[in-house]
């Protein structure tokens, strides 16, 4: 039975995430091109894409549709993103199949590991598609009966490692060496785990772990199917994709192998583990036959880093994501780490002589789009020098000018700037499938690349004469280039390692310089024979000194052939311009059946949205028998902009008597926000209309009891909060809010007046990661009279957690103080709270069946300050309660986080209680 009945107080939040920078821009052109299994939605600009998408869609649909032996019903949405400077896609079977696929490139990582990128992408994506989408049996008879029902899709309930670990081996391919699944990176990477001792299974379910690898579902799920692959053959996967498509009771995860091999997931994870350390074995023996660098660990306080880049003398300027005080720009200097500036994300840098630090981080560039732009800091301040300018990576080239790279469209271009971020002059303009992985610049203005020339490998090459010279010319992926007296520095990954080289400029000679059980990310050399790198370990990187050697190559392999680019171009000229209407259509529909006693509704539910995300809703429809009424409830969202809705329903107003509450209430809100990804500012209008009246079938009741309650309200919202690992929430930052709330021109005859809302939040964490966090509301009822009355009072916890609007809250919790009494309700209110914030302690343990877990738990105390009075009076007493609050973060079903409060809490004023309660959510 599924019911949605609006709250009478009506204490909604309008835009629960006002913007989403990963949905499409409506305001571009978007065009539909439509092929036998797939409609491709993109627009104008990346049309040049549109040709290889659709042959490389093919191409997965013909092999993968074989692999699982399944075709969808419907064909699959495919939608083109270029608003995010990030390489990556995502796919999702409700309300229909759809796959959103990112135009840009990697440029670092182990996404390197491509020989084509949308190739890889594609198949990666639509490999989710297949699996998730087959079912067989009861639940696709349910499926043609009620629709696209998450319920009704059993491989949707995995664990997300079980998926991403499938759509990761499907992407893999041994003998063409492309995929994560036979990466260097990924070798090196699980090569440590085995090494420190894998990852419980439980751990491995959680999906948003808090510890290192943040990417194990991809990590560990990979090596899981090669595990099957290689002990119970190729068979055994397509069964357990088989098997489960015919489950109807959902998260029976642990018990379908058993089926395929004799072995629950549990039992079989001790299994997987030998197979691990059998698998690394002579990996490890191979490595181990030569000495490892000496290095002295200078920081090992940090999960990851950006770009190391040298200052003055020895010092190191990086930045790096810390788990208390999120990401910050830091100096090593004279064997310490100075805290020098936070910034948006990890960044690339790089300094001049004059110290002036050159960084290229994440900034939003508009609601849609989150793109790299360059930044200089300088005696102590930073400042912007581009605005959207897509700039991934950039060097100094002398004192004043920048050499900088960007990618639009997917396609990279090296532009010349002068210090203020201006253009001067394109050096270099690539092709499709020309990339860019990092680039340096030498003392004399020369450049060195890593670069993936269409399907050939990566090699270093040299920007000679207009023209990219190579360097190198083999098969491994090198990159990450440093120029350092002569030579070039950089990383080499093969056979499961990633070292440190340099190449003779003048002969060409390649030397290796290390050699690691762990791995080399960076290679930074400050003479000859010392070098700062970043070392790779089980618990993150660690910035260490390096002693630099030399050892034996490895074994050289044959050059692969160059193989032409794809060149397909369609006709697209009769592509229709998008319609959301066939995707916005709904997908699935549940039944509604309601009965209290005296009234009884018969419905349906449902909801949707279209292809590109534009457009949402959310609807249930039903017919209360006894009064012979229909009722509904709509929501709809367009853009993250506007939402408006509709809401009727009945209620029981007695017992004994034939008198029903009949409640319409029609609602409708629009933002127009600024966004950066700090100091966001969303100014919203909002509108309510709410009438409540009384029926009867057999009285004739007076329209005195019928009454409105509607409102007019405004206001903005600055966001200016930053999170961390370890706070579980905001860490540092303010936040506030200003609303006014008018009653007197939209026909309220309930309440009277205006009334005005303020509120202000601010974080700040210390350097051991503990958290001061403080929050202060005052609410006033403002003219002639206003009689909407501020209740404080309980232990509930805040609606929102983001920059959403919310209309017509009244009721604020006062901790140590009963929610009803009469001492703290009034025209006017002030509340001021102050925690102590203990870091979290993170567990991340998931079972597999039930689909529960804990991923933390943290303390907290309190003392929070409040008081209500009514126009004219002063306020006489403020009420002071104290008390205590263990949180404990949990996960149902996977992918479900549920945070719970279990406080206890004393009002130490009049009127105080002894309390303990135990609340959904959190404070504030």
């Amino acid at each position: 039975m599924i019911r949605l009945i609006f709250n009478r107080v009506l204490a909604f939040v309008i835009f629960a995430h006002s913007l989403n920078a990963l949905a499409a821009d409506p305001s571009l052109l978007w065009k539909t091109h439509e092929s036998e299994h797939f409609l491709i939605h993109y627009p104008q600009d990346l049309q040049h894409f549109v040709s290889k998408v659709d042959h490389l869609s093919a191409r997965s649909h013909g092999e993968l549709s074989k692999y699982f032996k399944w075709t969808p019903k419907k064909k699959t949405h495919v939608v083109l993103l270029d608003e995010v400077d990030q390489a990556n896609g995502f796919a999702s079977p409700i309300p229909n199949n759809s796959m959103t696929l990112y135009m840009q490139p990697p440029t670092q990582g182990e996404l390197l590991a491509f020989d084509d990128w949308l190739e890889m992408l594609i198949h990666h994506e639509y490999t989710h598609i297949l699996q998730v989408d087959k079912v067989l049996d009861l639940p696709s008879w349910l499926r043609s009966v009620f629709g696209r029902f998450i319920l009704l899709f059993p491989n949707a309930l995995h664990p997300n490692w079980f998926q991403e670990g499938l759509a990761t081996y499907q992407e893999t391919d041994d003998k063409k060496q492309v995929g994560r699944g036979q990466s260097d990176v990924f070798q090196m990477m699980m090569r440590q785990e085995t090494l420190a001792g894998i990852k419980p299974l439980s751990r491995v379910n959680t999906v948003a772990a808090h510890d290192w690898p943040f990417n194990s579902a991809y990590l560990y799920g990979v090596y899981f199917f090669r595990f099957i692959r290689d002990v119970y053959g190729e068979q055994a996967i397509k069964d357990l994709v088989d098997n489960y498509s015919e489950n109807i009771l959902p998260y029976q995860v642990n018990s379908n192998p058993r089926r395929v091999t004799g072995r629950t997931l549990e039992q079989l994870w001790p299994e997987f583990d030998r197979y691990l350390k059998g698998y690394f074995e002579p990996q490890i023996k191979r490595i181990e036959k030569e000495k490892q660098n000496n290095f002295e660990a200078l920081n090992s306080s940090h999960l990851t880093y950006g770009t190391l880049s040298r200052g003055e003398g020895e010092d190191i300027w990086y930045s790096a994501i810390d788990s208390s005080q999120g990401v910050n720009l830091y100096q090593y200097k004279n064997g310490q780490e100075n805290t020098i500036i936070k910034l948006n994300s990890l960044a690339g840098l790089d300094v001049n002589n004059n110290e002036h630090i050159l960084i290229s981080q994440l900034e939003q560039c508009d609601q849609f789009s989150k793109y790299y732009d360059l930044y200089l800091f300088k005696n102590s301040e930073l400042t912007r020098l581009t605005h959207c300018g897509r700039y991934r990576m950039a060097k100094w080239i002398s004192d004043s000018r920048i050499v900088a790279l960007r990618f639009v469209g997917g396609i990279a271009r090296l532009d010349m700037l002068n210090d203020k971020g201006s253009l001067i002059e394109v050096v270099w303009q690539g092709k499709a499938g020309e990339i860019m992985s990092a680039f340096d610049v030498s003392e004399s203005g020369d450049i060195a690349a890593s670069i993936k020339f269409g399907k050939t490998p990566w090699n270093l090459y040299q920007w000679q004469s207009k023209v990219w010279e190579p360097l190198t010319q083999d098969r491994f992926l090198q990159t990450d280039p440093k120029f350092f007296e002569g030579d070039l520095y950089f990383t080499q990954s093969q056979i499961g390692q990633l070292e440190a080289f340099k190449l003779n400029l003048e002969n060409r000679e390649k030397t290796r310089l290390s050699n690691s059980i762990s791995g080399i990310k960076q290679v930074l050399p400050h003479s000859t024979l010392q070098a700062s790198a970043l070392k790779y370990s089980s618990k993150g990187y660690t910035l260490v000194d390096l002693e630099l050697g030399s050892y034996s190559d490895f074994y050289e392999k044959p050059v692969s052939a160059k193989t032409e680019p794809l060149n397909v171009e369609l006709n697209l000229e009769q592509d229709k311009s998008y319609n959301p209407l066939p995707s916005l259509m709904p997908s699935y529909w549940l039944p509604v059946l309601i009965n209290d006693g005296n009234l009884q509704e018969v419905g349906f539910f449902t909801s949707g949205n279209d292809a590109l995300a534009v457009h949402s809703y959310i609807a249930q429809v039903t017919y209360e028998k006894h009064h012979k009424r229909p009722l509904g409830n709509l929501s709809y969202m367009y853009n993250r902009r506007w939402l408006l809705g509709l809401n009727q329903g009945l209620l029981s107003a007695s017992s004994t008597e034939d008198i029903s509450e009949l409640k319409t209430q029609l609602f409708a809100g629009f933002t127009l926000p600024y966004i950066q990804v700090e100091n966001s500012f969303y100014p919203y209008i909002a509108y309510i209309y709410s009438q409540t009246e009384f029926i009867s079938e057999e009285l004739n009741l007076s329209e005195d009891f019928n009454f409105k309650d509607n409102w007019l309200a405004a206001g903005v919202i600055y966001d200016g909060l930053r999170s961390s690992l370890n706070a579980g929430g905001a860490s540092s930052g303010w936040q506030t809010s200003f609303s006014i709330e008018d009653a007197d021109t939209v026909d309220n005859t309930k309440a009277q007046g205006q009334v005005i809302g303020t509120s202000i939040r601010n974080y700040h964490t210390f350097s051991w990661g503990h958290t001061l966090a403080q929050r202060l509301f005052v609410g006033a009822g403002i003219g002639t009279q206003s009689t909407s009355d501020f209740q404080l009072g309980g232990s509930r916890s805040a609606p929102y957690v983001g920059p959403g609007i919310q209309l017509k809250v009244r009721d604020y919790a006062l901790r140590g103080f009963n929610d009803n009494l009469t001492e703290l309700k009034g025209e006017n209110s002030f509340i001021y709270s102050l925690e102590y914030r203990l870091p979290f302690s993170w567990f991340d343990h998931n079972l597999m069946v039930p689909p529960v877990g804990i991923s933390g738990w943290s303390l907290r105390s309190f003392l929070d300050n409040g008081t209500a009075w009514d126009r004219g009076e002063s306020i006489n007493n403020v009420f002071t309660g104290v008390g205590a609050e263990l949180i404990a973060d949990n996960t149902l079903f996977y992918y479900l986080n549920l945070r719970l409060r279990v406080g206890v809490a004393k009002g130490i004023t009049t009127q105080g209680s002894d309390m303990a309660y135990i609340e959904i959510g959190g404070a504030f």
